[in-house]
């Protein structure tokens, strides 16, 4: 799952407090589907500290640089003994956004396929991240929806996925069939989320399933 807040962040509480409410809607999300929390933690900071507005903020105070902003790696854990569930990379500051995370979903960890999770969770999930984030962008996809990027030579938009939010209302008759919308107003403006019907498609059939989310393109963020 990939997320992003466009815009300058005035000081490094606006996304420290962004960060921490997307990694809950993420918990939130897990205990849903697995019937576990997520503790979250690095090998420097224990799960106090993502909980922590005040605390995250004075890390990204302390690593951030000029040119690149700050970032960070953290990972939730069901359990102690096992590897993460998830993996989240994010960055503040940089590359004209207040926010952006890739949140990465393990097997090793416990992590089902995307296709055995039902649509409305995936579509809730990134729905309520993109929210919480003030984002104006989102998807989520799969190694299949990747290697078929891979084959189109990155032809394929970025903000584009098997799971898609775009900052705009749509309209159900301007897509294929084989698409469902599902509208998704948000504190910061009009949005729909836009999740394949059949979401083993790219799969069976990765080349027909990335054509139908083509015609969401005009609906993107620049």
């Amino acid at each position: 799952m990939d997320i992003a807040a466009s815009g300058t962040p005035r000081s490094w509480h606006e996304p420290a407090q962004r960060l921490v409410a997307v990694l809950r809607e993420i918990d939130a999300a897990v205990r849903d589907a697995y019937g576990r929390p997520v503790t979250w933690r690095t090998a420097e900071e224990g799960p106090q500290t993502w909980g922590d507005i005040d605390v995250v903020h004075k890390i990204m105070d302390r690593t951030a640089t000029e040119e690149s902003g700050a970032r960070g790696l953290v990972h939730g854990h069901l359990s102690d003994d096992d590897p993460a569930i998830v993996d989240l990379l994010w960055r503040a500051g940089s590359d004209g956004r207040v926010l952006d995370c890739t949140a990465r979903f393990n097997p090793r960890g416990g992590a089902r396929s995307l296709s055995r999770h039902e649509p409305e969770w995936l579509v809730a999930l990134l729905g309520f991240s993109v929210d919480v984030a003030a984002g104006n962008a989102g998807r989520i996809v799969t190694s299949s929806w990747l290697k078929e990027d891979e084959r189109r030579a990155g032809a394929v938009p970025f903000w584009l996925g098997e799971v898609t939010y775009v900052p705009t209302a749509v309209d159900p008759a301007t897509l294929p069939d084989t698409l469902v919308t599902h509208p998704w107003p948000t504190s910061h403006g009009i949005g729909t989320v836009v999740v394949l019907a059949d979401l083993s498609a790219t799969v069976t059939a990765p080349g027909p399933a990335v054509d139908d989310m083509l015609a969401l393109q005009r609906h993107l963020p620049a």
